[in-house]
């Protein structure tokens, strides 16, 4: 990989990792709506 690759990429993980977190938060609350539910 050349430099300018990884720079990209690094510039792009704090979007990539909200919108991991923001997935994560979704599936936990659909966890405890189904736990709720049963």
């Amino acid at each position: 990989a050349e430099i300018g690759q990884v720079d990209g990429l690094l510039q792009d993980f704090p979007a990539n990792n909200q919108a991991f977190r923001d997935a994560n938060f979704d599936i936990e609350q659909l966890r405890k709506d189904i736990d709720q539910s049963e």
